[in-house]
């Protein structure tokens, strides 16, 4: 179907490595010990008899175009995973971090590390960091700024999407509360926050277990930096109070509420179903997915957790705030309302069908595709994605039309994109640029 108007952008985003560098409170010598894994972990170099060699190249921006595994090239991640096990991974990361090929990079953590500290009016706030990476919202405002039309859907295999810490900054964002990034909104400071947002008591009582300390100081600290200088981006173009209202509905829709946007999607043999109101998978899940063995050939391994009955027995147990979408097509009509409505959705996946299938991109994160409907331009970004390797590895691309795979070279830079964290931190545009070579790849491919 083709269309003269701008697509909606239905934006699919992982978490970890994605969004956020880590899922646990940051401290401050947390950050930059996740910022020195993050840059050890892609160095690039081979294997010689159980030793890393470093291939020399000093240029980080790089290293994924210059990595190739067909002439042996692994990253340093790769070749812990391949010989240590268990905490002497962590041991050999902290080794190569202080060993002398990590110590030309040092500067570029340093600097990578202060843009990652929160502003307070004017100074940098030694003890505070931002949760979601700033490039995230700068897109989010880029898109707002040029009046397009999309929505954002978080992925993950954990449970992240239903903590309060994720949670509250991206409501503090819609809210007009991010001490760094501001949207349109109009709102009286006292009673900012009481329609439509996701306090800690709301979360506690819907189940998703938003109760630790850093959600609620995080989502504080926000509101304490933001208080006295709320601006509006595009508020100049308002004319009048009615024009204000639509632009703080239209925020408000945005917000992560519980039951009504955070779900989990189960994959199985018939397909997949989605369920939002809830984001606990099937009570034998566990065990069924802890016991597989990678003897089994994938697809061989029997299917016990009995998850559509379990999620329709829920949905039935507790029809107000549970619903399901059963197969493909319905999921993908659920996705789509969601965009056009401007609604934001947090996803946890199925890492259980993922594993016992040997983590093959077939059993990943299904990315729905109507390759014809040039209306809506869905775009996945996920950092576990092998661009070397020319595999989607963990994003399962689906042509809704007749559930094949589309194929890694037409679906990368075009429906999904291997996203790198340390980039994302570096370059505020970095999601900005993203998308556009996206679009700018679909329209060359859809004349």
């Amino acid at each position: 179907m083709m269309t003269t108007e701008q697509p909606y952008l239905q934006l699919h985003f992982d978490v970890n490595g994605t969004m956020i560098l880590q899922d646990k409170a940051i401290k401050k010598s947390d950050v930059k010990q996740i910022l020195k894994e993050e840059f050890a972990k892609r160095v690039v170099g081979k294997d010689a008899e159980g030793k890393f060699v470093w291939n020399g190249n000093t240029n980080w921006e790089t290293w994924e175009e210059k990595y190739d595994p067909e002439k042996g090239d692994l990253t340093f991640a790769e070749f812990v995973k391949k010989h240590f096990k268990g905490e002497d991974k962590q041991k050999e990361y902290q080794k190569f971090i202080d060993s002398p090929e990590m110590a030309e990079f040092r500067p570029i953590i340093d600097n990578l590390y202060e843009q990652s500290r929160v502003p307070e009016d004017g100074e940098e706030n030694e003890d505070q960091h931002y949760y979601i990476l700033p490039s995230f919202f700068q897109l989010l405002n880029h898109l707002i700024d040029n009046n397009r039309r999309f929505n954002i859907i978080l992925r993950s295999y954990g449970s992240e999407v239903r903590l309060g810490k994720l949670r509250d900054e991206l409501n503090a964002f819609f809210s007009g509360y991010h001490p760094r990034f501001k949207v349109a909104v109009q709102e009286d400071v006292s009673s900012a926050g009481s329609r439509g947002s996701c306090s800690e008591d709301d979360a506690k009582d819907e189940g998703y277990g938003a109760k630790d300390s850093d959600a609620k100081k995080s989502s504080n600290l926000f509101r304490r930096l933001s208080s006295k200088r709320r601006i509006s981006n595009i508020i100049m173009a308002v004319r009048d109070v009615s024009e204000l209202d639509v632009l703080e509905d239209a925020q408000n829709e945005r917000k992560l509420e519980s039951h009504r946007n955070i779900g989990i999607l189960h994959r199985d043999n018939a397909g997949a179903i989605l369920s939002l109101g809830i984001t606990e998978r099937p009570p034998t899940a566990t065990e069924w997915c802890d016991t597989h063995t990678f003897d089994i050939p994938p697809g061989k391994y029997e299917d016990t957790r009995d998850g559509r009955s379990y999620y329709l027995n829920e949905m039935e147990k507790n029809p107000e705030k549970i619903s399901v979408f059963q197969g493909y097509d319905a999921i993908y009509e659920r996705f789509v309302s969601a965009t056009k409505e401007r609604e934001t959705i947090a996803i946890r996946d199925d890492y259980p069908w993922w594993k016992t299938n040997h983590f093959a991109s077939t059993a990943g994160k299904p990315h729905l595709i109507d390759p014809l409907d040039d209306s809506i331009h869905p775009i996945f970004f996920d950092d576990n994605i092998k661009k070397a390797q020319n595999n989607t590895h963990i994003i399962d691309v689906l042509d809704i039309r007749n559930n094949e795979n589309i194929p890694f070279a037409e679906a990368n830079d075009k429906y999904v994109v291997a996203a790198h964290p340390l980039r994302a931190l570096a370059d505020l545009d970095y999601y900005v640029k993203a998308v556009e070579i996206c679009e700018g790849k679909r329209r060359v491919t859809s004349v």
